[in-house]
């Protein structure tokens, strides 16, 4: 995976990573049943918290008051 940062010019998203040590080379298919729940759960997920999430989320900056 070090060259993958490279080529993006970031370290890779968990999802990335997952998808490059989980799928079968030159295909979209996961090695197993077990690859493919995951990601299920985790869109699901995302999917899930990712309104809830979104009208709450605010950002801190270093010296504000909130």
């Amino acid at each position: 995976m070090e060259g993958e940062h490279h080529k993006l010019e970031r370290p890779p998203t968990f999802r990335e990573l997952f998808d490059r040590t989980h799928k079968r080379k030159g295909t979209d298919d996961y090695v197993n049943e077990s690859a493919h729940t995951i990601v299920t759960y985790e869109r699901t997920m995302a999917d899930r918290y990712a309104r809830a999430l979104s009208s709450q989320t605010w950002i801190w900056r270093p010296g504000s008051t909130q």
